[in-house]
Protein backbone atom coordinates (compact mmCIF):
# COMPACT_ATOMS: atom_id res chain seq x y z
CA UNK A 1 0.00 0.00 0.00
CA UNK A 2 1.45 3.34 -0.88
CA UNK A 3 2.11 5.97 1.78
CA UNK A 4 0.72 9.42 1.65
CA UNK A 5 1.64 12.89 3.22
CA UNK A 6 -1.23 14.44 5.83
CA UNK A 7 -1.05 17.21 3.28
CA UNK A 8 -2.36 14.38 0.25
CA UNK A 9 -4.83 12.90 2.63
CA UNK A 10 -6.70 16.31 3.17
CA UNK A 11 -6.67 16.75 -0.27
CA UNK A 12 -7.76 13.56 -1.16
CA UNK A 13 -10.40 13.75 2.05
CA UNK A 14 -11.77 17.16 0.41
CA UNK A 15 -12.30 15.63 -3.23
CA UNK A 16 -13.90 12.42 -1.98
CA UNK A 17 -16.78 14.38 0.11
CA UNK A 18 -17.21 17.01 -2.40
CA UNK A 19 -17.63 14.06 -5.32
CA UNK A 20 -20.02 12.88 -3.28
CA UNK A 21 -21.79 16.36 -2.99
CA UNK A 22 -21.52 16.61 -6.45
CA UNK A 23 -24.60 13.50 -6.85
CA UNK A 24 -25.54 14.11 -3.29
CA UNK A 25 -29.59 14.93 -2.89
CA UNK A 26 -30.30 18.35 -1.40
CA UNK A 27 -31.23 15.73 1.44
CA UNK A 28 -28.29 13.76 1.92
CA UNK A 29 -26.08 17.28 1.45
CA UNK A 30 -28.64 18.50 4.85
CA UNK A 31 -27.76 15.76 6.18
CA UNK A 32 -24.17 15.75 6.37
CA UNK A 33 -24.18 19.77 7.51
CA UNK A 34 -26.23 18.53 10.58
CA UNK A 35 -23.59 15.41 11.10
CA UNK A 36 -20.50 17.20 10.22
CA UNK A 37 -17.57 17.57 12.94
CA UNK A 38 -16.63 20.88 12.43
CA UNK A 39 -12.98 20.48 13.64
CA UNK A 40 -12.33 19.01 10.08
CA UNK A 41 -11.75 20.60 7.23
CA UNK A 42 -14.07 23.44 6.55
CA UNK A 43 -13.61 23.35 2.41
CA UNK A 44 -16.15 20.68 2.46
CA UNK A 45 -19.01 23.53 3.83
CA UNK A 46 -17.72 26.21 2.06
CA UNK A 47 -18.43 24.50 -1.24
CA UNK A 48 -21.78 23.29 0.13
CA UNK A 49 -22.14 27.44 1.05
CA UNK A 50 -21.16 28.64 -2.15
CA UNK A 51 -23.33 26.14 -4.25
CA UNK A 52 -26.56 27.92 -5.91
CA UNK A 53 -28.44 24.76 -5.63
CA UNK A 54 -27.81 24.42 -1.98
CA UNK A 55 -31.22 24.66 -0.20
CA UNK A 56 -32.15 27.46 1.78
CA UNK A 57 -32.44 25.66 5.41
CA UNK A 58 -29.21 24.27 4.83
CA UNK A 59 -27.62 27.55 4.32
CA UNK A 60 -28.75 28.88 7.63
CA UNK A 61 -28.27 25.70 9.06
CA UNK A 62 -24.16 26.26 8.57
CA UNK A 63 -24.63 29.94 9.09
CA UNK A 64 -26.06 29.15 12.94
CA UNK A 65 -23.67 26.25 13.24
CA UNK A 66 -20.77 28.92 12.55
CA UNK A 67 -21.00 31.26 15.36
CA UNK A 68 -22.33 34.45 13.73
CA UNK A 69 -22.83 35.49 17.25
CA UNK A 70 -19.28 35.04 18.13
CA UNK A 71 -18.14 36.80 14.87
CA UNK A 72 -20.53 39.80 15.41
CA UNK A 73 -17.76 41.22 18.10
CA UNK A 74 -16.14 42.10 15.22
CA UNK A 75 -17.02 45.64 13.41
CA UNK A 76 -14.93 44.69 10.35
CA UNK A 77 -12.45 41.77 9.01
CA UNK A 78 -9.60 44.22 10.37
CA UNK A 79 -10.59 43.61 13.79
CA UNK A 80 -11.07 39.65 13.73
CA UNK A 81 -7.72 37.87 15.14
CA UNK A 82 -6.30 36.10 12.15
CA UNK A 83 -6.56 32.68 13.76
CA UNK A 84 -10.62 33.33 12.98
CA UNK A 85 -10.28 35.56 9.96
CA UNK A 86 -11.24 32.15 7.77
CA UNK A 87 -14.05 31.30 9.65
CA UNK A 88 -15.61 35.07 10.07
CA UNK A 89 -15.66 35.29 6.51
CA UNK A 90 -17.49 31.83 5.84
CA UNK A 91 -20.13 34.07 8.11
CA UNK A 92 -20.23 36.77 6.33
CA UNK A 93 -19.93 34.79 3.02
CA UNK A 94 -23.16 32.56 3.48
CA UNK A 95 -24.95 35.91 5.35
CA UNK A 96 -24.31 37.90 1.79
CA UNK A 97 -25.27 35.16 -0.19
CA UNK A 98 -28.70 34.31 1.86
CA UNK A 99 -29.44 37.75 2.61
CA UNK A 100 -29.03 38.57 -1.49
CA UNK A 101 -31.20 35.72 -2.38
CA UNK A 102 -28.29 33.75 -3.76
CA UNK A 103 -30.20 30.72 -2.41
CA UNK A 104 -33.35 29.44 -4.32
CA UNK A 105 -34.04 26.50 -3.37
CA UNK A 106 -36.32 26.13 -0.76
CA UNK A 107 -37.47 22.28 0.79
CA UNK A 108 -36.39 22.01 4.26
CA UNK A 109 -37.37 23.34 7.55
CA UNK A 110 -35.42 25.01 9.80
CA UNK A 111 -35.79 26.90 12.89
CA UNK A 112 -32.29 28.85 14.64
CA UNK A 113 -34.67 29.22 17.79
CA UNK A 114 -35.24 25.37 18.03
CA UNK A 115 -33.59 22.95 15.46
CA UNK A 116 -34.60 19.70 14.49
CA UNK A 117 -31.99 18.73 17.75
CA UNK A 118 -33.91 21.25 19.94
CA UNK A 119 -31.24 23.57 19.65
CA UNK A 120 -31.34 27.15 19.91
CA UNK A 121 -28.42 28.62 18.31
CA UNK A 122 -29.52 32.31 18.49
CA UNK A 123 -29.07 32.65 22.27
CA UNK A 124 -25.07 31.78 21.47
CA UNK A 125 -23.23 34.43 23.13
CA UNK A 126 -24.92 36.72 24.87
CA UNK A 127 -22.43 38.37 26.75
CA UNK A 128 -20.41 39.45 23.93
CA UNK A 129 -20.72 43.42 23.07
CA UNK A 130 -22.03 43.31 19.06
CA UNK A 131 -20.61 45.91 17.09
CA UNK A 132 -22.46 44.67 13.69
CA UNK A 133 -25.55 43.22 13.47
CA UNK A 134 -26.92 39.90 12.09
CA UNK A 135 -29.56 40.63 9.69
CA UNK A 136 -33.39 40.00 10.53
CA UNK A 137 -34.06 37.55 7.67
CA UNK A 138 -31.35 35.38 9.24
CA UNK A 139 -33.39 35.10 12.40
CA UNK A 140 -36.32 33.78 10.45
CA UNK A 141 -38.01 30.16 10.95
CA UNK A 142 -38.45 28.53 7.45
CA UNK A 143 -40.98 26.08 7.36
CA UNK A 144 -40.57 22.68 4.88
CA UNK A 145 -39.68 19.15 5.39
CA UNK A 146 -38.43 18.56 8.69
CA UNK A 147 -35.09 16.71 8.35
CA UNK A 148 -34.22 14.22 10.73
CA UNK A 149 -30.56 13.64 11.37
CA UNK A 150 -29.66 10.37 10.08
CA UNK A 151 -28.05 8.01 12.74
CA UNK A 152 -26.43 5.71 10.40
CA UNK A 153 -23.93 8.48 8.75
CA UNK A 154 -20.77 9.23 10.46
CA UNK A 155 -20.17 12.86 11.03
CA UNK A 156 -22.62 13.33 7.75
CA UNK A 157 -20.89 11.03 5.65
CA UNK A 158 -21.98 7.77 4.12
CA UNK A 159 -20.32 4.73 6.29
CA UNK A 160 -19.14 3.57 3.09
CA UNK A 161 -17.49 6.86 2.16
CA UNK A 162 -16.50 7.14 6.03
CA UNK A 163 -14.59 3.78 5.73
CA UNK A 164 -12.90 4.66 2.40
CA UNK A 165 -11.53 7.78 4.46
CA UNK A 166 -10.10 5.50 7.55
CA UNK A 167 -8.63 3.50 5.26
CA UNK A 168 -6.97 6.69 3.20
CA UNK A 169 -6.02 7.90 7.11
CA UNK A 170 -4.40 4.74 7.69
CA UNK A 171 -1.70 5.40 4.55
CA UNK A 172 -0.36 8.38 6.03
CA UNK A 173 3.21 7.94 6.82
CA UNK A 174 4.17 10.60 9.29
CA UNK A 175 7.78 10.61 8.07
CA UNK A 176 6.82 11.84 4.94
Amino acid sequence: MEKITYKQYEDMYIDTIINYLKSASPKERHQLVQGWNWDSNSEVLTWIANDPSTDKATALKMYWMAAPGYYKQYASIEDVPKYAVGDYNFVINIETKYVSGFYKNHNFAFDPDNDEQGEGWTAAYPNLETKSEIPAVMYEKLTGEEVAPNNELEDGIPLHIYNELIQLYERIDPKL
